[in-house]
């Protein structure tokens, strides 16, 4: 960002960790630059969230040329009450999803039980560190269905993503959306962007654990207020992330890149 230069990219091995693979992708760019790909031959771009345009804006391309269409879930789950007895994470294993910070945070709070549903590389850090906790503390539940989720969706009390990366949309928060559940949300990213604070769900600082800690005591704390969030979960689902919702907008993009392919013409 902010520099003509593609190098940095390679010398932090920005692409899979690899310098290679990156100095790979980095002369793919350049050459697309130095063609004019994406000012001539592209007519609009789709952006996921608004967080995502601005970092394309960042990049160089006209912010008049990406549209943002969110992602979307379908079929329709169905709303839950968000007043369950345990908190969800959905995600998979790894650091950049916040891990050490959700563990760390769980230290400070015996009295919210937590049900962790997801595999990767921290699967046995997740593990362990349930076993050291007072039983039913911890329950980690591996990879689960789609169905499975949206089943504990509907039964947990809120749902916690602690990503210390930025999502480009997060579409676990959707569907918690879907489900009606408010969720306890990273301030960083698209997922800040998604959870209206104080009436979807709670951002918490990222990489804070502490934080973290505060937002789900809160949540778990106060019961009515929660399901009151998880009610404004399900409108923002249906006003925003709905099959219905998306194919409107898209078709409104078909429509704006119909135009533009016109003029460019």
């Amino acid at each position: 960002m902010g520099t003509r230069l593609l190098w940095p990219g390679v010398l932090h091995g920005c692409y899979r960790g690899s310098r290679l693979e990156t100095a790979g992708v980095t002369v793919m760019l350049g050459a697309h630059r130095m063609l004019g790909t994406w000012r001539e031959k592209v007519d609009l771009f789709a952006a996921p969230s608004e967080f995502s345009r601005g970092k394309f804006i960042d990049g160089g391309i006209a912010e008049d040329r990406i549209m943002v269409i969110p992602h979307f879930v379908h079929p329709d789950p169905g709303a839950g009450r968000a007043e369950g007895d345990f908190a969800l994470f959905v995600g998979r294993l790894s650091v950049e999803k916040g891990i050490r910070v959700l563990l760390d945070a769980w230290r400070r709070l015996p009295q919210c039980p937590l049900e962790i549903c997801g595999d990767g590389p921290m699967r046995g850090v997740v593990d362990r560190f349930a076993s050291s906790r007072p039983p039913g503390t911890i329950r980690v539940r591996g990879a689960r269905s789609r169905q499975d989720v949206f089943d504990l969706m509907k039964r947990a009390r809120f749902l916690v993503v602690p990503s210390t990366c930025y999502e480009t949309f997060s579409l676990v928060i959707a569907e918690a959306f879907a489900c009606g559940l408010p969720v306890l949300s990273t301030d960083i990213g698209a997922a800040a962007e998604i959870v209206d604070d104080g009436r979807t769900g709670v951002h918490f600082r990222s990489g804070d654990p502490d934080s973290l800690a505060a937002g789900a005591r809160r949540l778990w704390d106060r019961p009515s207020q929660t399901r009151a969030m998880g009610s404004e979960a399900r409108r923002e689902f249906l006003a925003k992330y709905s099959a219905e919702v998306n194919y409107a907008r898209l078709m409104e993009l078909y429509s704006r890149a119909r135009e533009r392919g016109g003029l460019r013409g």
